[in-house]
């Protein structure tokens, strides 16, 4: 999951990383703003139109935002298209997720490759 405004990570507070409390002082308080999370379906309930679809929420707003992709952009062809999903989750799984969200905005999303 990618996290903006927050996150898991081992620097101060009182979880004994980098810095921790010291003398004391009392850290400020972390708010995650959003929690993205991605799904990947492929859709063959009507094998005349069979599709990908790519979803993108947010646990702390509840907000969602889909992507389509119709067996059209694949040449008509749903046995590439199907081959084009297996590929496509497990490149996906592959990578970290990041988000630029702009509000009343598009929604940016990037995969990068966690490898490098």
């Amino acid at each position: 999951m990618a996290y903006a405004g927050g996150g898991n990570n081992n620097y101060g507070g009182n979880q004994g990383g980098y810095g921790g409390n010291q003398g004391g002082q009392k850290q400020p308080e972390k708010v995650i703003t959003h929690k993205w999370a991605y799904n990947l379906n492929y859709n063959t309930e009507n094998q005349d139109n069979p599709f990908i679809q790519m979803s993108v929420f947010d646990d702390v707003t509840k907000e969602n935002y889909r992507l389509q992709i119709f067996k059209n952009e694949y040449n008509n062809d749903p046995k590439f298209m199907g081959e084009q999903y297996t590929q496509l989750q497990k490149d996906l799984e592959a990578c970290d997720m990041a988000i630029n969200y702009v509000e009343h905005g598009p929604l940016e999303v990037t995969f990068k490759r966690k490898d490098g």
